[in-house]
Order: C-alpha cells, then structure tokens, then sequence
C-alpha cells in the first residue's frame, strides 16, 4: 500500500506528529481506504505465505518477516523506478514494523542514502 499525495499534503498541513503520521500504514488506510493496497493473487504464493506466518507463530518471532520486506525494498524500488511512474523527489519505498519491533524511522533511514534522507529531514518528515 501507498500513500498518496493528498495524504501528505494533508498530513504535513496538519503538522502535527508529521514524522509519525506519513509513514504509519493503519493510519494511512484509515485515511484512504483498502483502495491502494494491492494482494498477490497466486494460489501457490499465498499457500507458501500462510506457511511461513503459522512458523512464525510457532517459533514466535517476526524477525523472517522483517528480512523478508527489507530485502524487497530494493526490488519494489526498482520496478517503481523501471516502470516509469511519476513521483515526487522525496517518494520513498519502504517497509514498516506495526508490531513496534523495528522503529519505521530508524528502518527508513538504513534504506536511503544521506542525500535523500537529508531531504525528508529537510523537509520535516522524519
């Protein structure tokens, strides 16, 4: 899922806990609805998700999940960027932790080069 521009413009507006805000999922779906959430649709794909959520129970850790959407930050990004979708020069890919396990801003900030977190720094996003 994504959050759109009109949810950060409404956001910074506020400007209210704007580094909290911009980059919590549940909020932004709050906000803009299931809309812009998009699910795999492969049978085998979600049998294999559902098999790694039951080991993850089972060995109660979430660490295998955090691997998991850390490693596809580079790939999202890359088909963003491949596919030729306009963004805005702070647009970011990245993954966050509800659990509170991980912090969203500390995660954010390993993922992107000085420049660009300088940028959302800059701006008061983080």
């Amino acid at each position: 899922m994504w959050g759109k521009q009109s949810y950060r413009q409404r956001i910074v507006a506020a400007g209210e806990e704007v580094s909290y805000y911009l980059w919590a999922p549940d909020e932004i779906r709050e906000v803009q609805g299931y809309d812009d959430e998009h699910w795999f649709e492969d049978e085998q794909l979600d049998d294999l998700c559902r098999q790694h959520v039951a080991l993850m129970y089972k060995e109660e850790s979430q660490a295998s999940l955090l691997r998991v959407l850390a490693d596809l930050v580079p790939e999202v990004s890359r088909l963003v960027s491949a596919s030729g979708l306009p963004v805005t020069d702070d647009f970011v890919v990245a993954y966050a932790d509800n659990t509170g396990e991980i912090d969203t801003l500390t995660a954010l900030q390993t993922s992107l080069d000085p420049g660009h977190w300088a940028l959302l720094e800059q701006r008061g996003y983080v």
